[in-house]
């Protein structure tokens, strides 16, 4: 399997068939450091491991300050963290792309 199905398949089954049907989900595919830092609305949250980060917006028709999940997926794609949160990851410059919309591969 290719790195994005592996990526699409960690986040399908994390999400409900109600929230994947709703929500368009990125990924940015550049290895980030442990230790890495960046911003989810008023946080600082620190890479636990080197890996790459993804992020489901949950209501993508809304304005800021709605449900989002955040994944945090190391590199060989065996552990996964994921956050709540009401804003996307920010504060630093990441190259993300759609990767699923409403439960379509994209």
């Amino acid at each position: 399997m290719k790195p994005k199905e592996e990526v699409v398949k960690i986040i399908k089954d994390r999400l409900t068939d109600q929230e994947l049907k709703k929500s368009i989900v990125y990924w940015d595919h550049t290895v980030k450091e442990k230790g890495y830092s960046f911003i989810i609305g008023s946080r600082t949250v620190e890479m636990p491991f080197n890996g790459t980060i993804a992020f489901a917006d949950l209501k993508p028709n809304a304005n800021l300050g709605h449900p989002f999940k955040c994944f945090l997926i190391d590199a060989a794609r065996k552990n996964v963290q994921v956050i709540d949160a009401l804003y996307p990851p920010d504060g630093r410059p990441h190259n993300f792309h759609v990767i699923l919309s409403h439960g379509k591969m994209k």
